[in-house]
Formats: structure tokens, C-alpha cells, sequence
């Protein structure tokens, strides 16, 4: 397990076959046959779940010139690219990841198309007439109410995350889950990875269930590592935010189903460039495609009958 979970964070970036016209000189790069469909796909880096993404966007739109470049985490160039993309006029950008995105906000009057970005608020996105996005962030009634139907006898949910992160993210909907779910969230607020650990030691505890959010302040790899292990070791169920994560021994996670992501950017894109509609009036909405998986053998360490994870899309060993 733990031989798994660094090798899934060490190469958390790999290569995989592209479905989209792949662009090797960005800056030199010039739409060929305009029809005014000429969308650009704009990754910050080679990350597997990016390129599933851009294949279903690729794949929902047939009839247009879709190209994509790749900054595989070139930040110095990322800082050039709105002078770049203002040069080539695609009718619509797609942006995958944080870094890129943040060196567009403001500076061109392109529509954007976002997703893959954590923490968008922190780029005050929503301000901005052109910018449209899927947020990654699945609510957390629709998260628990998942974990309820395999696991239904808890009602103490323990977080870390930075105050940012509470405020935007867990706070607005604590109410409901008190309300729906009879759940009641315990945070612990921290400002950076440095104290993730005594954290965890300290309200895993307190509650019934441990939730790891991607909040980027207070994890770094070491921080993942420990949550996965003690929590496997001692028997804590936990929510985590990414099935590779369960693979490596979390017990339970909702995920995007990034096809159907690539296909919801897609619709996004029509309705921009067809439809003409203001990327502001479709504004930043949730991710429509999920999916639950659980660990089978954190499942046997719990007690779950394998009758029960009959009702999750994904089992893994």
C-alpha cells in the first residue's frame, strides 16, 4: 500500500495518447480553414486525468477545430500565454489547471472555459464577464449521503483544511448536513502541512469518520502518505477525493467521471460560441458526472458485507 501511494504521487504525471490536435510550437501556432469554431485546450502540465478530459471534449465536438497545447509545467512560458492566445483569437479557450488559468484571469477578453482548478475562488473568477468553469467540488451532501448507504451508523466527520478553504468550501453547507444527514462537521483548522500531522493524531479521535479534501495549503505528499496509512492501520473510515487514493487505501471516495466532464466542457463551449451566450450567464457549476469507489479490504477491516458494496460503481482490491 504504502509502496503504491508514493509511486502514485511521485508520477501523478504520465504519458497518454492525446485525442485532440496536439500543438508543439505555441507561439508560432496559427488556426488553419477558420469556421469560427476554433476552440484552444490549454493544460499546465501532463497529468493523466487532464488528457481524459480533453478527450471527451475532443470527441464532443466533431466539427471543430479543437487543438491542444501541453505547458507541462512550464511556468515561466505560462506567463507569456495571453499575449500568445490574444495573437492566435481562438473563439473560446479551454484551461486545465490552476497555473494557467491564473496567468489569464484579467488579461484577455477571450471566453474562458475552466475546470481541474481546486481553488478557483482564489482567482476571483467569478468577477470576470468571460469566464465560465466546472468546479471539482462535489457537494458534500451528495458525498455523504454516498457513504451513508454503505456505511450508515456515523455522524462525527473530521476535516483539516486551511480557514480559506472552510469558509468556501464546507461551512456554507455544514447546516444542510445537519439537517439531511443528521451529520455534524468537526474542522481543524490549520495554515499549513507543518501541522497536518499532530492534527490528524488529535481529531481522528474525536470523530467517527476522517474527510480528506484537496485543499492544497495543509496537504503536501507527506501529509497524504500519513493520512492513508493510519487511517488503514487504525481502522478509520475516510473520505478521500480521488480513486487512486482509495487504491492506495482510503476507504471511500466520489469522483468526477472526467469523460463526461469533457463532454459537459463541450456543451459549455456550444452554448458560447452557438448559442452566444455571456460565459458569465453560465457562470462556475458543479461537476454533473460522479462516480463512488470503495476499497474492498478496508470494506472487510469495517465489517461491510460485499453484498452491500453492490451498491458503489467501483470495488478495488
Amino acid at each position: 500500500m504504502v509502496k503504491y501511494l508514493t509511486y502514485f504521487i511521485a508520477t501523478l504525471t504520465f504519458n497518454v495518447l492525446l485525442y485532440a490536435n496536439v500543438i508543439s510550437d505555441l507561439k508560432n501556432f496559427s488556426f488553419q480553414n477558420r469556421k469560427d469554431k476554433e476552440v484552444l485546450i490549454l493544460l499546465s502540465d501532463k497529468i493523466s486525468t487532464f488528457e481524459e478530459v480533453s478527450k471527451g471534449i475532443k470527441e464532443s465536438l466533431p466539427d471543430y477545430n479543437v487543438y491542444l497545447y501541453n505547458f507541462q509545467g512550464d511556468t515561466n512560458f505560462m506567463k507569456d500565454v495571453a499575449n500568445i492566445v490574444s495573437s492566435i483569437k481562438p473563439n473560446v479557450i479551454v484551461v486545465l489547471g490552476s497555473s494557467v488559468l491564473e496567468n489569464l484571469v484579467g488579461k484577455v477578453k477571450i471566453p474562458i472555459v475552466f475546470s481541474m482548478v481546486i481553488n478557483y475562488k482564489k482567482l476571483n473568477v467569478e468577477s470576470y464577464d468571460n469566464i465560465a468553469g466546472v468546479s471539482l467540488q462535489i457537494h458534500p451532501e451528495s458525498v455523504f449521503f454516498n457513504l451513508k448507504t454503505i456505511l450508515p451508523n456515523f455522524s462525527k466527520v473530521g476535516v483539516i483544511c486551511s480557514q480559506s478553504y472552510y469558509d468556501n468550501f464546507i461551512s456554507p453547507f455544514s447546516e444542510g448536513l445537519k439537517l439531511s444527514l443528521q451529520i455534524e462537521i468537526f474542522p481543524s483548522i490549520i495554515s499549513s502541512s507543518a501541522n497536518f500531522i499532530s492534527s490528524y493524531n488529535s481529531l481522528s479521535k474525536k470523530v467517527d469518520v476522517m474527510w480528506m479534501v484537496p485543499d492544497t495549503t495543509v496537504l503536501d505528499k507527506n501529509s497524504i502518505v500519513y493520512f492513508i496509512n493510519e487511517s488503514f492501520k487504525s481502522s478509520k473510515p475516510t473520505v478521500v477525493y480521488s480513486e487512486p487514493f482509495v487504491k492506495a487505501g482510503g476507504f471511500f471516495s466520489v469522483s468526477p467521471n472526467y469523460d463526461s466532464l469533457g463532454s459537459q466542457i463541450a456543451l459549455m463551449v456550444r452554448k458560447i460560441i452557438e448559442d452566444k451566450v455571456k460565459p458569465s450567464k453560465i457562470g462556475i457549476v458543479p461537476v454533473v458526472g460522479t462516480f463512488t469507489t470503495v476499497n474492498r479490504e478496508m470494506a472487510k477491516k469495517l465489517g461491510i458485507d460485499d453484498v452491500v458494496l453492490g451498491l458503489v460503481d467501483s470495488v478495488v482490491e
